[in-house]
């Protein structure tokens, strides 16, 4: 083949792949246009940015075969060279261009902006250089097949162990994006509430990984039935040192389908709301008031008792106890307290109550009663009824007491006035 027929192929490859890059680009713009689910924005990142690796890479492996009794000759008495050869070198190049380009877009969509510059630049960046180095040289696919002996006579290579490793990582990705995408889309689009749309998604997302980390550790090579083994010590160990751990990853999956709590809930724990915002198998996290997150074991949760305000679904009532003087009107006190319940987040229906609970030591003790359906809110609540009941009972001159004694001495105190000074 002479050089100007060469350079015509090239030319027509390279516009081929200029073309189907342009198409591709074209439908992943248009799939991903009206898509509203999680992560539909990184998903459009990650296929832009494989675009052109994508398309050399399907015009040079349509090329494959079409070249295999052409060969190009430079100039006169130069060595003839195979175009096969120099497709499939081109074919290899191309390859880790793509797995390059993915390995960026994943740690952009990932990471921050500067975290994933400093993994470029530090760790993928060089390491990709050094695999195609080793492609120009020809020693990338020995060093790929590179065999690394095993037990029972099996042997691992360098390729079957790196594609193990990118499975792993895909059958991640797929799970977590099946996860996210049936709890935050399909799910309470299909009429699910948050608890049950919780637990279906966090129960795909363990079957889709173990069921794909088995076929990953089959298709290494690895029979199936060698993990009875394993499962037979982990056995033993669940018995000892792991019992805390199983004891927690089965509450979590009874938290889930009995839907006693889920993302979004106020619960109380240790005394203080806190705010439910990921039910895991092992430990659930919650926020609160101060934004601090909290691990809480779901053994924890489950064997104590748990009170639930949910999401603002029904209204909670919340109660502030308030004393005042034996001299004010008790009816007055009622009308006052009802006065101080004017709030914008205390509900009309059912209407604030005002209970007479009891004669104090040196109180008359009343309760104010309200509801709300802003669960979240209830501290905030309490703390603005606490002000208002302060400010309008003094404006009405009704006194809240503070706790004091009268004491009364009946014999003794003459000695007490004849003592001498000191």
């Amino acid at each position: 083949m002479l050089l100007f027929d060469a350079l015509l192929a090239l030319g027509l490859g390279g516009g081929a792949t200029v073309l189907l890059g342009i198409v591709l680009r074209w439908f992943f713009a248009r799939m991903l246009d009206a898509a509203t689910f999680p992560g539909s924005r990184n998903l459009g990142a990650i296929l832009q940015a494989l675009v052109w690796p994508l398309a050399a890479l399907a015009v040079l492996t349509l090329a494959e075969g079409r070249l295999s009794e052409s060969t190009l000759v430079l100039w006169r008495g130069a060595p003839e060279v195979s175009l096969e050869r120099l497709r499939a070198w081109l074919q290899a190049l191309v390859r880790l261009w793509l797995f390059y380009v993915l390995t960026v877009a994943l740690l952009r969509a990932w990471l921050d902006t500067s975290t994933a510059r400093f993994w470029q630049r530090r760790v993928v960046r060089p390491l990709f250089a050094l695999l195609v180095v080793m492609q120009a040289i020809g020693v990338l696919d020995d060093f790929l097949n590179y065999a690394i002996p095993l037990s029972n006579n099996q042997v691992l290579t360098v390729r079957i162990l790196l594609t193990a490793m990118v499975a792993v990582v895909a059958v991640v990705m797929i799970a977590r994006a099946i996860r996210t995408y049936m709890e935050t889309a399909f799910l309470p689009k299909s009429g699910f509430d948050p608890a049950v749309s919780h637990a279906v998604s966090a129960t795909l997302f363990y079957i889709v990984l173990i069921v794909g980390m088995l076929s990953v550790i089959n298709a290494l090579g690895f029979p199936l039935t060698t993990l009875t083994v394993i499962a037979g010590g982990l056995s033993v160990g669940l018995g000892f040192g792991l019992q805390a751990i199983f004891n927690n990853l089965s509450s979590g999956f009874i938290l889930m389908f009995e839907r006693a709590i889920a993302p979004g809930d106020v619960i109380v724990h240790n005394g203080e709301n806190v705010t439910v915002e990921r039910i895991g198998i092992r430990s659930t996290l919650v926020r609160t008031r101060g934004n601090v997150l909290v691990r809480i074991p779901n053994a924890d949760l489950l064997n104590s008792p748990l009170a639930n305000y949910g999401q603002g679904e029904e209204a909670v009532r919340v109660s502030v106890g308030v004393g005042v003087a034996y001299d004010a009107n008790p009816r007055e006190v009622e009308r006052l307290l009802l006065q101080a319940a004017e709030h914008p987040l205390v509900l009309e229906t059912p209407a604030p109550q005002v209970a007479f609970v009891g004669f104090g030591d040196s109180s008359l003790d009343f309760e104010l009663r309200v509801w709300t359906n802003q669960p979240r809110r209830i501290p905030a609540l309490k703390s603005d009824l606490r002000y208002r009941i302060f400010e309008i009972l003094g404006e009405h001159g009704v006194e809240i007491p503070f706790p004091q004694r009268d004491v009364h001495l009946r014999s003794g105190w003459e000695h007490v006035l004849d003592a001498p000074d000191t």
